[in-house]
C-alpha cells in the first residue's frame, strides 16, 4: 500500500471550515499578490489568515494546490456570472445586455482575487494552456447569451461574434485595471464597439 500522501484540496462539510478556507483563500490572494507566487510560503499565508499551519495544510497539501483552488474560485465566479446573465439574456436591449456582459466580466470577481490569480498564473508552467481554456470557455458563454437573445443566429455565427466580443471585453477590462486614470473617451469607445457588435448579433444575420 503506498504510502503516499495525497496532495488533492480537502472540501470542508461544515460551515466553521468553509470559512476558514475562505479566509485562507482571501489570505492566500494577497500574499501571491504582494510577494510573487513563487516566493509566497504556506507559513506567511497561515498567519495571514490566522490559521493554524497544520491547519492550512490539512485543507491545502500543497501550495500548487492552494493556488489551483484560487484559480478555480475565480473561473467559478466568471462562469457563475455568465450563466446568470444568459438566464435573463433574452429579456435584455441590445445596450442592456452588453452592458451586463461588460460587468460580468470586470465586476464578478474582486481586484484583490485578480492580483492573486494573476500572481499565480505568472508563476506557474501551464499558464498558455490554462489562458487558453478561459478563453474557449469564456467565448462559448457568450455565444450562448448571443443564441438565447437571438435564437435565428447560427452557431458558427454566433461563435464568431462571440470570439470578437470576448477580446473587446478583455480590453477593456486591461483597461480598466492597468490604465484606471485613461481617458474616458478611449473607455467609452471600446465599451461602444461592444454594443455595436452585441446589437448587430441581436438584430439579425452578419451581413
Amino acid at each position: 500500500m503506498s504510502s503516499q500522501k495525497s496532495t488533492a484540496a480537502v472540501e470542508p462539510k461544515r460551515a466553521r471550515g468553509r470559512a476558514r478556507v475562505e479566509a485562507i483563500l482571501v489570505a492566500a490572494s494577497s500574499v501571491f499578490a504582494e510577494q510573487g507566487y513563487d516566493r509566497a510560503t504556506m507559513t506567511e499565508i497561515a498567519a495571514r489568515s490566522s490559521t493554524a499551519i497544520g491547519s492550512l495544510y490539512r485543507f491545502f497539501p500543497t501550495k500548487d494546490t492552494l493556488g489551483e483552488a484560487l484559480l478555480q474560485r475565480f473561473f467559478e465566479l466568471l462562469e457563475g456570472a455568465f450563466d446568470e446573465l444568459a438566464e435573463r439574456a433574452a429579456d435584455l436591449s441590445p445596450r442592456a445586455l452588453s452592458d451586463a456582459l461588460v460587468h460580468a466580466f470586470r465586476s464578478s470577481a474582486s481586484d484583490d482575487l485578480r492580483a492573486g490569480v494573476a500572481a499565480v498564473l505568472e508563476g506557474r508552467g501551464d499558464v498558455d494552456q490554462l489562458r487558453r481554456d478561459f478563453r474557449v470557455r469564456r467565448r462559448k458563454q457568450v455565444a450562448r447569451i448571443l443564441r438565447i437573445a437571438n435564437a435565428a443566429l447560427e452557431p458558427a455565427d454566433a461563435q464568431a461574434r462571440a470570439t470578437v466580443i470576448f477580446y473587446l471585453l478583455k480590453g477593456e477590462d486591461s483597461l480598466a485595471q492597468e490604465e484606471p486614470t485613461a481617458s474616458r473617451r478611449v473607455a467609452a469607445e471600446l465599451r461602444g464597439l461592444i454594443a455595436y457588435y452585441v446589437a448587430e448579433a441581436i438584430r439579425g444575420p452578419a451581413p
